[in-house]
């Protein structure tokens, strides 16, 4: 999520990533425990996950993932 100057990265399963792309356009200082941030954390969560949940799009993703599976074996011949 980009807001402002501000970039928020989020990957499943691993720590979030803030960068301040005016002073670090290169993003190699991740900011998400720099305490002078912390302010526009909870600002740029909110904006990332207004309207999806991770936990529930990864359950829909294992479970469409192991129906493909399925399929896929049921077309093989033995």
């Amino acid at each position: 999520v980009r807001f402002q100057n501000y970039k928020l990265n989020y990957y499943y399963g691993h720590p979030m990533e803030l960068f301040d792309l005016e002073k670090d356009p290169d993003e190699s200082v991740n900011l998400i425990d720099n305490p002078a941030y912390q302010d526009v954390k909870p600002q740029l969560q909110n904006m990332l996950f207004q309207g999806w949940d991770p936990e529930t799009l990864r359950e829909r993703i294992i479970i469409d993932q192991n129906r493909r599976t399925l399929i896929d074996k049921s077309h093989k011949p033995k």
